[in-house]
């Protein structure tokens, strides 16, 4: 393969990658999240795929994850209103633990980060 076919069947690939998905969420509606960066999923598995992690420490790295993806929870008047003590808070305070973790996986699915954690822990175990 030329250089320049590779160039082009990469910049196909990437404009072709959801940048953006819209979960329905309960009594909420549709809420828009982003595609997180490589960096951002691998910082999320760092967190929570040791095996030796606590439920508070799961849930922890699934609030940041939605928090640092979901525009609208980071808007300065949600802060306001709800006055959270971090900003993570707000995933809880909105969507409750439950439900948090079931926007999680359709987050994941719908970006291929459960297909990024089995290749992750393929390659681990090799």
């Amino acid at each position: 393969m030329q250089l320049q076919d590779f160039l082009n069947k990469a910049k196909t690939k990437k404009a072709n990658e959801k940048k953006v998905v819209n979960i329905e969420i309960k009594e909420l509606g549709a809420v828009e999240f982003i595609r997180p960066k490589h960096g951002d999923v691998l910082d999320f598995l760092d967190k929570t795929d040791k095996g030796d992690e606590s439920v508070k420490e799961m849930m922890q790295a699934t609030y940041e994850m939605l928090y640092l993806h979901c525009p609208v929870l980071q808007s300065k008047e949600l802060r306001d209103e709800f006055k959270p003590n971090s900003p993570y808070d707000l995933v809880p305070e909105l969507f409750g633990i439950t439900q948090a973790g079931e926007i999680l996986e359709k987050f994941m699915a719908a970006f291929d980060m459960g297909e990024t954690e089995k290749k992750i822990d393929e390659e681990i175990k090799n």
